[in-house]
C-alpha cells in the first residue's frame, strides 16, 4: 500500500477569493491539498451566463478525501450553493449549477473535519449543447436517433443520446470537448455521415435521410427485446439498485441505433 503524505499544495496561498487559483472550465484535474487542518483552498473560474457547469472534487491515488465544497457568487462572498458527498468518490463533493450572469465565480474546499487534513484533485466542467435537424431532404424525420461521441474515445460509447422530435429537431448537452455526431434510423442512411462539432460553440449538425429500404430477406422477421435487468456485482444479492441504469442504458443505444422507437421501449 503506497500513501502519500499530505502536505500544503503549490497553489498556496489560496485561503480566500482575492488570492484564488484560476482553475479552467474543460474539466481537467486540478490537484490541491488541505494541510494543515482547518486549511480553505479558493479557485476562481469564467462562467458563461446560461450554461451548465458541474464542480466535483477526487480522490487523489485512491486515497479518501472528506471534503466539503461551496459556490460563491462574482463579488466572492455571497454563498450560492455548498455540497458535502454528492460526488461520485465516497465522501467527495459536487456542485452542478447553471450560470444566471457571465462572469468570474469562486469555488472553495475544505476538509469536513475542522482538524482534517487531504490530498484532493478537483475540476470544473462546462456543459453546451449540440443541435440540429433532420428531413428526408423535403419533410422532417421525427424519432432518429443522434448519437454523440467524443472523438478521442478508442471505443464507441456515447457520451450523449438524443431523438429527433416532430420537426425533426434535437438537443443534447455534453461537457466541452469535440465530438462526432451520427444519425441513425433502421434502412436509412445519413448525409452527410458524421459532423465533426466542438463544443462549445460549434454546430448545428444537420442531416438527410434516404430510405433504402428493408434489407434483402428469405421471410425470416428479426425481432428485438429489451433487456430489463443485469446484474453488475457477481455474488451480490443487494446490486438491484443498479438495473435501472443498465436497462435505460441499453434502451437508449437501442433507440439511438434505430433499432426500436422510443415509444416501443418501456423501462
Amino acid at each position: 500500500i503506497s500513501v502519500t503524505p499530505t502536505s500544503p499544495d503549490a497553489y498556496e496561498p489560496d485561503d480566500d477569493a482575492a488570492h484564488a487559483t484560476p482553475i479552467a472550465t474543460d474539466g481537467q484535474l486540478q490537484q490541491h491539498s488541505i494541510c494543515p487542518g482547518g486549511d480553505i483552498d479558493y479557485m476562481s473560474f469564467a462562467a458563461q451566463a446560461g450554461r451548465d457547469y458541474v464542480i466535483e472534487t477526487h480522490h487523489v491515488n485512491d486515497q479518501p478525501a472528506d471534503t466539503y465544497l461551496y459556490l460563491y457568487g462574482t463579488n466572492g462572498t455571497t454563498l450560492l450553493e455548498e455540497d458535502d458527498d454528492s460526488g461520485s468518490d465516497w465522501f467527495c463533493s459536487k456542485i452542478e449549477w447553471t450560470c444566471p450572469t457571465g462572469g468570474t465565480y469562486y469555488a472553495a474546499v475544505e476538509h469536513y473535519s475542522t482538524t482534517g487534513v487531504c490530498n484532493y484533485a478537483v475540476n470544473v466542467t462546462s456543459f453546451d449543447t449540440i443541435s440540429g435537424n433532420v428531413t428526408d431532404g423535403t419533410n422532417p424525420m421525427e424519432n432518429v436517433g443522434i448519437w454523440v461521441v467524443d472523438v478521442n474515445k478508442a471505443f464507441d460509447t456515447a457520451d450523449g443520446i438524443a431523438t429527433t422530435d416532430a420537426s425533426g429537431n434535437y438537443v443534447c448537452t455534453v461537457p466541452a470537448g469535440t465530438y462526432t455526431v451520427t444519425a441513425h434510423l433502421a434502412n436509412h442512411t445519413a448525409t452527410p455521415p458524421s459532423h465533426e462539432v466542438t463544443i462549445p460553440g460549434g454546430g448545428p449538425a444537420d442531416f438527410v435521410l434516404a430510405n433504402t429500404g428493408p434489407p434483402a430477406g428469405d421471410g425470416v422477421e428479426t425481432c428485438w427485446a429489451v433487456l430489463v435487468g443485469i446484474s453488475d456485482y457477481v455474488g451480490s444479492m443487494n446490486d438491484l439498485s443498479f438495473c435501472d441504469d443498465d436497462a435505460i442504458e441499453f434502451g437508449q443505444a437501442l433507440a439511438a441505433g434505430g433499432n426500436w422507437q422510443d415509444t416501443n421501449i418501456e423501462v
